[in-house]
């Protein structure tokens, strides 16, 4: 629980990331507005997806040998997972079961890595920065 309490800033973080590379995604790819890409199901259900998926992290985040280098290198797992679980519950027409969701995990990564790569390497090191800061709380 106290890596819970330590890391709620961190796991709003990464939900806020999700939900504005699936905004960025949505505004490129379908020329929309900024309003009606904020409605848009998707960039709600990524926050959501990257809110679940930083709360089951949020112990190895918050960890105290926790440094911006190892931010960086655990950005790209946690947004590979935020997004398996985004087409987990959400699976295209092409795919043959939500088990195949690691399908379109690989197809947006190697489509999309200008959104989604500097988004998770972003969070990973704003993340272990703010969970520096708040340093080691007392029970």
């Amino acid at each position: 629980m106290n890596a819970l309490r330590r890391s709620r800033r961190l796991i709003w973080l990464w939900a806020g990331t999700a939900a504005i590379t699936a905004f960025l995604l949505i505004i490129s790819e379908s020329d929309a507005s900024a309003s009606a890409a904020v409605m848009s199901p998707n960039v709600w259900m990524a926050g959501g997806c990257g809110l679940a998926v930083s709360l089951a992290y949020s112990p190895l985040l918050s960890a105290k040998w926790m440094r911006w280098y190892w931010g960086i290198i655990l950005g790209l797992p946690v947004g590979a997972t935020t997004l398996f679980v985004f087409f987990f519950l959400n699976p295209h027409s092409w795919q043959g079961s939500r088990l195949n969701a690691w399908k379109s995990v690989v197809l947006f990564l190697g489509v999309y890595p200008h959104f989604i790569v500097p988004g998770c390497i972003a969070a990973g090191v704003i993340g272990s920065l703010l969970i520096n800061e708040n340093g080691p709380t007392s029970s």
